[in-house]
């Protein structure tokens, strides 16, 4: 049970992680959009 704890952490982990490097490219696409105008 402990190993499926620890398991289900990592993957929230894992999600929090591509959460901020899809904000970062959205973040970044608008910026290059921006400047573009």
């Amino acid at each position: 049970m402990h190993g499926f704890l620890h398991g289900q952490k990592l993957d929230m982990w894992g999600f929090v992680g591509v959460g901020f490097i899809i904000s970062g490219v959205a973040v970044l696409n608008l910026l290059s959009k921006a400047s573009v105008h």
